[in-house]
């Protein structure tokens, strides 16, 4: 029994061993090569595409087992990197900008040259008509001729008449009052918004002016026409400006000329909120920002049993389920085309350097089963050893 069992084997052992040191035309040895190939690409796609392998997509319905508030059933790990469209934080970032757009102003220049300045140069003129004597009558008259200085105290109007150079008090008027024009927006009434023009400040349009066709204001210097005389931070800061702007001028006639100049000012408002353009603007700036994109990380833990379902989580279970189908294909086709470049480099470089390695019918049997069992190998330890789900803390204790 013995010795037709050791015959039996000698027979195999040299049929097998025929089968590998025969001459074998390269016809039949290509179509061998083939089956080995073709052999070990299935092998090595199916192993490594694996993990993409026989995935169903979760029940995303609203009263389903994944619905927001719910306890999930089950540990959700994503096996791939996915990058989808945050519409959460592209909304918000759209909103930031969107509150960062400029508010528009039209500050009409025109209105200063053309309309206060001839108010100023004909009461100037009527103030020069009276003469130079403070008397009752005179001080009567020259309210009747300017009825805006009605409210003109009596030492002012005094002053006002009696003052020698008349022509160098309306020049000092008229640079005062473009001094503060051209500081401020002063509005007739403050816009619906007015809180947060005051945080963000605004841009102006300068209609009419020939340097400057905008000008960027903080929004302190932006405000309604009462807060000339009601608002105390705003009254302190024309002080300081016109203070600073001369120096070295009579004290006594600077709050004169304050006085005048902020009349013209608050009787003509030149500067309106444009909301149309504001609106245009704000837009703009929210259309700038590109969609921003989320990453979901490969082996990233969603959700864990147990968990309550967020609606950042159900957002980004729902990109897990839309993106199974479309990535199981695309990952099977990407691993088989790298295998198959790289063993065409492998083939080229035998080709070249040992073209007898490629007629060896033994050679290759080696070769590929020895590749056969370390895949096998790997894909054994990956399957017993690799659980990206699992809590070590769980399971290692250090002390």
């Amino acid at each position: 029994m013995r010795e037709k069992i050791f015959l039996s084997y000698q027979k195999n052992l040299a049929k097998v061993t025929d089968f590998l040191t025969s001459l074998r035309s390269k016809q039949f040895i290509r179509r061998f090569q083939f089956v080995l190939v073709t052999i070990t690409l299935g092998m090595v796609t199916y192993f490594l595409s694996y993990p993409y392998l026989g995935e169903e997509k979760m029940d995303l319905a609203s009263e389903g087992p994944f619905a927001i508030g719910a306890p999930s059933p089950e540990t959700i790990i994503s096996k791939r990197e996915i990058i989808y469209p945050d519409e959460q934080k592209t909304q918000l970032e759209r909103e930031k900008a969107y509150n960062s757009g400029a508010f528009i102003f039209d500050r009409d220049y025109n209105m200063l040259s053309s309309v206060i300045f001839s108010y100023i140069s004909d009461e100037m003129a009527n103030l020069k008509s009276v003469g130079n004597e403070p008397s009752y009558r005179a001080m009567v008259n020259l309210i009747s001729k300017n009825p805006r200085w009605k409210n003109r105290s009596k030492e002012d109007l005094e002053y006002l008449i009696t003052y020698p150079n008349k022509d160098k008090l309306e020049e000092m008027i008229k640079q005062c009052t473009t001094l503060i024009f051209s500081s401020n927006c002063v509005l007739k009434e403050p816009p619906p918004n007015f809180s947060t023009i005051q945080v963000y400040g605004g841009k102006l349009y300068n209609k009419g002016s020939k340097q400057n066709k905008y000008s960027i204001l903080d929004g302190k210097h932006i405000f309604p026409r009462e807060y000339i005389y009601k608002n105390k931070s705003t009254m302190d800061r024309i002080n300081n400006l016109i203070e600073e702007k001369f120096p070295k001028t009579d004290p006594n006639l600077i709050p004169i000329v304050k006085r005048l100049s902020l009349s013209y000012i608050y009787s003509i408002p030149a500067c309106t909120y444009n909301e149309t353009e504001t609106e245009l603007e704000k837009q703009k700036e929210r259309d700038k920002v590109k969609p921003i994109n989320s990453k979901i990380e490969k082996n990233e833990i969603i959700v864990r049993k147990g968990e309550l379902i967020t609606p950042e989580i159900r957002h980004k279970l729902e990109y897990v389920n839309q993106s199974l189908s479309r990535t199981n294909i695309s990952s099977i086709l990407s691993i088989l085309i790298v295998q198959i470049i790289f063993i065409g480099i492998i083939a080229a470089f035998l080709r070249k350097y040992d073209p007898k390695k490629l007629v060896d019918i033994a050679s290759n049997i080696i070769v590929f089963s020895l590749a056969w069992i370390f895949i096998i190998y790997t894909f054994g330890i990956y399957k017993l050893y690799y659980h990206p789900d699992s809590n070590l803390d769980q399971v290692y204790y250090f002390t």
